[in-house]
């Protein structure tokens, strides 16, 4: 009745509450025990997180096995995860006015969200049907076997490795963007006051262009799909380093961003869209390893969000070095170049539609 996926979304919805709003709190002003408490809250909001977000985007592959209907899911999910950044976004305008614009106004807001979030994940839970699986005995958990398992899943489906390359390079030249939109406006552009506003743009992106990306999926495949995003994307950051070099108006320099951004969304939204199928077609052969799949390619995805920021700020520091000054855009288009190239390199051969 629980269902063997959707069991972990409701169990890890107040959890995952409950870390958020105590990751915000500040229930001392020594710094050293804020220090363990952070550390401590945030390690805990990361593993209830993960606890239910890699079940949630594993069931796109258990409620749907063809990968057209597969990528129309994936599609929407995102679209549903553009909202909420929406929303987040929204809450933490009005926090402030709620906690009279002090320091309790994040601590106000993460406790919003919780709150909001919970109705949602218990929808979540309570309106997925999953495809019936054979039951396997339980094992002894091991932390040590786990980790074998997973490497040996990779080591041994060549698919599987190309698709995490694929989201690792994919994953680091959006997260380098998302991560210098404010740089890009203070340093770049001298227009530092539309720094926050430019926030909004990936959300926008992924709400309002996912359908054309859908639609273009469609038409051809997601290999075709993939390459043109890269293509989108570098064309954007091209051009904009391109205006900024030549002292082109902001107008046009805005507009290469946002070309750019929406590039960033078709690769998002089709490297997920190839994850369910790369679970269908391990599952296999391999067994039940829908969550598995995900876990490995939700690493991949961190991992290039990790490696992001201080690629960024070596960018920065790199430009300083070389012109006295420090820019954004050279940096992101050196990275869209080789990810692109990568891309293009992995993406999987192939004429078949869907």
């Amino acid at each position: 009745r629980t269902g063997r996926i959707r069991v972990w979304v409701i169990g890890a919805a107040p959890v995952i509450g409950i870390a958020l709003t105590l990751a915000f709190a500040k229930p001392w002003a020594d710094p050293a025990r804020l220090f363990w408490w952070a550390l401590a809250t945030h390690l805990l909001l990361r593993i209830s997180y993960s606890a239910g977000n890699i079940p949630y985007a594993a069931l796109t592959a258990r409620i749907a096995t063809d990968p057209g209907e597969q990528a129309r899911l994936t599609g929407l999910r995102m679209q549903c995860a553009a909202l909420g950044g929406l929303t987040a976004a929204c809450v933490y305008w009005s926090a402030p006015q709620l906690a009279a614009g002090g320091p309790a106004r994040f601590f106000v807001g993460a406790a919003l969200l919780g709150l909001l979030m919970q109705p949602f994940l218990f929808l979540a839970w309570a309106s997925v049907t999953e495809v019936a699986r054979p039951r396997h005995p339980a094992r002894p958990y091991s932390f040590r076997r786990e980790t074998s398992d997973l490497l040996e899943l990779v080591r041994g489906h060549r698919p599987l490795q190309r698709l995490l390359s694929i989201i690792l390079l994919a994953g680091l030249t959006t997260s380098v963007v998302g991560s210098s939109l404010l740089f890009l406006f203070a340093l770049d552009l001298n227009r530092p006051e539309l720094g926050y506003p430019a926030t909004f743009l990936p959300a926008l992106a992924l709400l309002f262009s996912t359908p054309c990306w859908i639609y273009l999926q469609e038409r051809t495949n997601m290999s075709i799909t993939l390459s043109i995003a890269a293509l989108v994307h570098l064309v954007g950051l091209l051009g904009l380093a391109g205006a900024l070099a030549t002292g082109a108006l902001l107008t046009l320099s805005v507009l290469c961003l946002v070309t750019a951004v929406v590039g960033t969304t078709g690769l998002s939204v089709m490297f997920w869209a190839m994850v369910p199928a790369a679970a269908t077609e391990v599952s296999a052969s391999a067994g039940d390893c829908e969550a598995r799949v995900y876990a490995l390619a939700t690493t991949a995805r961190k991992l290039a969000q990790a490696i992001a920021t201080p690629l960024l700020a070596f960018g920065l520091w790199a430009s300083d070095a070389v012109s006295g000054r420090e820019q954004a855009a050279p940096a992101l288009a050196l990275v869209a170049l080789l990810s692109a190239a990568g891309i293009w390199w992995l993406a999987p051969r192939t004429t078949a539609r869907g």
